[in-house]
């Protein structure tokens, strides 16, 4: 089978992981990746990570993972941001740490996690992987009958469903709690519900122990429709693609509907037992990006529902004016573009890393990158900032420009999904030609590189007055 994305994937390890390689390859084969591995003998793991001209460095990996078990001599290990570090004592707490080790393996070959292991392994490893390849996602679609609450609110009424502090009301209790921490962390949570939306409603505002309120949902479907539509309006709505959306439903006609008419989505497993519903979810390893992994959260990451929330009032607004100009006006926004700083830095790698509509070149870059960009006299690194009479955006746009004599040369710009249609991206542009002037430069050159998702983005420069030229370069001559 012919894949259509490439990684290099660089396992590090002071025991011996024989046969890893092959059970992350087949983990990597359902995202679509197509993987090489590179695996250092144990005993030279150091040597590789440390020596310039080892077969590690020689080998080039996108994303290089080291594996300790607290007993390895890893307190060794220099602090490195291109090198993600995995507790075996994560695979241990989940599975019990003497049904992952067999201490006669570990003895004769320094063999430390069973075979038979290796794919539960590899799988909690994917976290890395779809995080390093864009491959994770941000939106929870939820059903909410025997979903958030026990039983059916228009059936049972507002205080026959369950949801409390004594079984089975529990269970939907702690699943709420554990969709809240994620909400806090970034994540979009919507609601697919076929249901009377008064009844609905009267629940996620009302009930004493509802977790999930109102404003924890970037987009609220709440009809007849069904769940195919729900789910098409809330990636509509929020901006995002269908395959940033991982959809929770106790219904298994309704998983199986949308799995069949939207293989994009990811439909969660449900199973039938609600007392296992936090375990189905935090199975789930596609939520995580490459700051959360080191435990960093951006000012954006935790705002980030306030700002969807923010989104959907503007986008209700929207409805009442036929004029777009006009839209535009009555949201009294303030776009502030400023130099790139320790405080930004994060959240433009962030950006390069998870943006892909609006991404003119879709070039990755990680934290380290982006600062030795903001040091070069040759570079300059923006980060675009907005606020509207709904709240503050946060940092919602980005573009890195390279100085070429006489030329510059932009070679990173992008925005937020949550943002597109306001006509930013103009003022991106009026910012660089007005940085023209200011350095002399006597022309700007500017790059799209199509991909399957960025088409939206492939008309700004020609709309905002560059020449269009060979291989999707468009060139503004600096008057």
């Amino acid at each position: 089978m012919s894949l259509p994305n490439k990684a290099k994937i660089a396992l590090l390890a002071p025991f011996t992981i024989k046969g890893l390689d092959k059970a992350l390859y087949e983990e990597c084969k359902k995202i679509a990746l197509d993987a090489e591995f590179f695996t250092a003998e144990y005993e030279k793991i150091y040597e590789e990570i440390l020596s310039s001209q080892s077969d590690l460095k020689k080998f080039m990996p996108d994303i290089s993972i080291l594996l300790t078990d607290g007993e390895s001599g890893d307190s060794r290990l220099p602090e490195r941001e291109d090198i993600f570090i995995y507790d075996l004592k994560n695979l241990f707490f989940k599975y019990g740490k003497y049904n992952v080790v067999d201490d006669k393996l570990r003895y004769i070959g320094n063999i430390v996690v069973k075979p038979e292991y290796l794919p539960k392994l590899a799988h909690e490893l994917m976290a890395y992987v779809k995080a390093k390849f864009s491959k994770n996602r941000k939106c929870i679609a939820l059903d909410l009958d025997n979903t958030l609450w026990g039983g059916i609110v228009g059936e049972d009424g507002f205080e026959g469903i369950a949801l409390d502090t004594k079984a089975p009301g529990n269970a939907y209790l702690e699943f709420q709690k554990s969709l809240l921490e994620l909400n806090k962390r970034g994540i979009i949570l919507a609601i697919a519900s076929r249901n009377n939306y008064e009844d609905a409603i009267k629940v996620v505002r009302e009930h004493p122990y509802m977790q999930l309120r109102e404003d924890n949902f970037a987009s609220i479907q709440i009809d007849w429709s069904d769940k195919v539509a729900q789910i098409k309006k809330i990636a509509e709505e929020v901006n995002i693609g269908l395959d940033s959306i991982v959809f929770f439903d106790d219904d298994a006609l309704n998983r199986e509907l949308v799995r069949q008419a939207l293989p994009e989505v990811l439909v969660a497993d449900m199973p039938k037992d609600p007392a296992l519903y936090l375990r189905a979810l935090k199975e789930i390893n596609d939520f995580e990006t490459l700051q959360s992994l080191r435990g960093i959260f951006t000012e954006e990451d935790l705002k980030r529902s306030e700002m969807y929330v923010a989104q959907r009032k503007a986008n209700e607004l929207k409805s009442q004016f036929s004029n777009m100009e006009d839209f535009l006006k009555s949201l009294e926004m303030k776009i502030n573009i400023e130099k790139a700083n320790d405080f930004t830095i994060p959240r433009i790698a962030q950006l390069t890393q998870k943006t892909n509509q609006f991404n003119l070149t879709t070039k990755r870059y990680a934290e380290s990158d982006i600062r030795n960009f903001a040091k070069n006299q040759d570079f300059e690194v923006f980060s675009v900032d907005v606020k509207d009479k709904f709240g503050d955006h946060g940092i919602v746009g980005a573009f890195i420009a390279k100085n070429e004599g006489s030329k510059i040369v932009v070679d990173t710009f992008l925005l937020s999904c949550r943002v597109i249609g306001r006509n930013i991206e103009n003022r991106m542009v009026e910012f660089i030609k007005e940085k023209a002037k200011e350095r002399g430069a006597s022309e700007i050159v500017g790059q799209y590189i199509p991909t399957p998702k960025n088409s939206i983005c492939k008309d700004v420069y020609k709309n905002c007055g560059f020449g269009e030229s060979e291989n999707n370069l468009f060139k503004f001559e600096v008057a």
